[in-house]
């Protein structure tokens, strides 16, 4: 069954956050400043794009998924909180009521583990675990001199030279069937276009050098003579 797409489900959460933060803590004092910032955070972060981006994932056929939006939020707060194991994370959904609740989870009723695999599985836009061949090929050897005593030959290139023919017998795929197509969708749709609309990032005043041009960072004169180790 397709997830459902409500596009008042950011309003929808907000309403989910406050009933349930008051009915489990009901003194907002006993929760620590540094949690507030992070309660503050995901109020404000609109996710319900998430699940319009990965509707074509979904099969239309088998029991409802859970939601893709509260998914991709419980997974930013684990990020947010540096737990980088998901068995670790399922427990402390079960342990704390707070995180199931930012999260958009009633503490009741958490996802599993296998739950967060089968998510991540829907935003892998490809059949592969891996973004490369897991095979290695083997380095070819340097030729050498073919008669006793001659040098080996100088076939050194530069890197330049060496990418243009990298690139030519291994072409760019579509970026659309890349394997992290959607989630570079889900950034920029839902964390890069909306820093832009805010003025938070100004596209005009980016640029990229990618000729291997140097860039000039900083400098800083010596007014002091740097000792020598005979001294």
């Amino acid at each position: 069954m397709l997830p459902v797409y409500s596009p008042e489900s950011h309003s929808l959460y907000q309403d989910f956050l406050i009933s349930n933060f008051l009915l489990y803590y009901p003194d907002p004092f006993s929760i620590s400043r540094q949690t507030w910032k992070i309660i503050a955070q995901f109020w404000h972060l609109d996710l319900s794009q998430t699940t319009s981006i990965l509707l074509g994932s979904y099969s239309k056929f088998g029991p409802a998924p859970r939601d893709p939006v509260s998914m991709l939020r419980s997974y930013l707060l684990s990020i947010k909180l540096k737990i980088t194991s998901i068995t670790d994370w399922v427990s402390r959904l079960k342990e704390c009521p707070l995180y199931a609740i930012i999260s958009g989870f009633s503490p009741d009723d958490v996802p599993g583990i296998g739950t967060f695999y089968d998510f991540f599985r829907h935003i892998w836009n490809s059949e592969q675990k891996h973004l490369s061949v897991q095979l290695r090929h083997k380095k070819k050897k340097t030729p050498k001199g073919k008669k006793h005593g001659e040098k080996t030959p100088n076939i050194k290139s530069t890197s330049a030279a060496r990418f243009l023919d990298f690139y030519k017998k291994h072409p760019l795929p579509d970026p659309s069937l890349s394997p992290l197509s959607l989630i570079f969708r889900l950034y920029k749709q839902q964390f890069l276009d909306v820093s832009v609309s805010h003025g938070l990032i100004r596209p005009s005043a980016i640029s990229l050098a990618g000729d291997g041009s140097p860039i000039r960072t900083s400098a800083r004169l010596r007014y002091k003579k740097v000792l020598s180790s005979d001294e």
